[in-house]
């Protein structure tokens, strides 16, 4: 299971962000079973004394900061982003979120410009507005934010314990297609051998009398001008999709080994994480588009 580190001033704090995303899935705290499109994954939301660091059961994947809106920012979260790293040194980074509980309040450019430089340069997504009374809106908003950010967060990341979906073929399109084959071959088979040859006959004279009367032929293709290209098949759009998923998801496998083993700088690791966060995001915004164009045709 994947494991993400919740920290707050309070336990109070805790909790109640961890009842209101429990309550979101509707399931039991404190494992979550996510389900997509592409993949199913199993995560738990935890804070620093749920989980013993000698439970081998867990991989870790990422870490929630829970800051009060209404106190000093900056201290708040370099408070715990220290004591986090001091507990827990190999805390993961698939997923960092800052999330300010409470209701969205006006910054100042220099207070929210101070907020965002402190959250890049720690690792973290910067996620202000998370209001727990109002858990209900903006989960239908193409830029969410607030608490629903930060469910579409834990639901659109590749987690360790991703597993990907087995392609499943529908079984009554290849039985009506069957049924369909077999339906014409008796049709076939049932055809007098003399109407055969009295409709080839007629389809001939018919062929040459059309032939005779147009003579104009249609251009061929420009030699500067591109075939028509085919339509793709859904199936085919699917494999394509699956797989850029899945070299996607080694890739941040890969960059949490090399991570782990020192291998690259903090730049580095997070230059090649925000990469394939861009390409994850590209293959979960392309989906969306195919789906509400396949909901506008009907």
């Amino acid at each position: 299971s994947s494991l993400v580190r919740m920290v707050g001033e309070t336990a109070e704090a805790v909790r109640q962000l961890q009842t209101c995303l429990f309550q979101q899935f509707e399931q039991n705290p404190i494992h979550l079973s996510l389900e997509n499109k592409y993949f199913t994954s199993s995560v738990t939301l935890a804070s620093m004394d749920q989980i013993s660091d000698s439970n081998n059961n867990y991989k870790e994947d990422g870490v929630i900061l829970v800051v009060n809106a209404t106190n000093n920012f900056e201290s708040q979260c370099q408070s715990l982003h220290t004591t986090l790293l001091e507990a827990c040194p190999d805390v993961g980074d698939l997923l960092r979120l800052c999330c300010v509980i409470g209701t969205s309040s006006s910054l100042s450019e220099e207070e929210y410009s101070q907020r965002i430089l402190w959250c890049l340069d720690h690792g973290y997504e910067y996620v202000p507005g998370v209001d727990l009374t109002k858990t209900e809106e903006g989960h239908d908003d193409r830029d969410k934010e607030g608490f629903a950010r930060v469910v579409e967060a834990l639901e659109s990341t590749v987690w360790s314990s991703a597993v990907l979906k087995k392609k499943t073929t529908n079984k009554n399109d290849n039985a009506a297609t069957e049924t369909t084959s077999n339906h014409e071959e008796t049709t076939t088979s049932r055809t007098k051998p003399e109407d055969t040859i009295a409709t080839t006959s007629e389809e001939t004279k018919k062929s040459q009398n059309d032939t005779t009367a147009s003579s104009y032929e249609p251009p061929s293709l420009s030699p500067f001008q591109l075939p028509p290209q085919p339509d793709e098949d859904d199936d085919e759009e699917e494999n394509r999709s699956l797989q850029q998923l899945e070299s996607v998801m080694k890739e941040a496998t890969r960059i949490r080994e090399m991570s782990m083993k020192g291998e690259l700088t903090d730049d580095e690791r997070k230059a090649r994480a925000a990469d394939a966060a861009q390409l994850l995001m590209g293959l979960m915004l392309d989906d969306d588009d195919d789906e509400e164009d396949s909901s506008s045709q009907e």
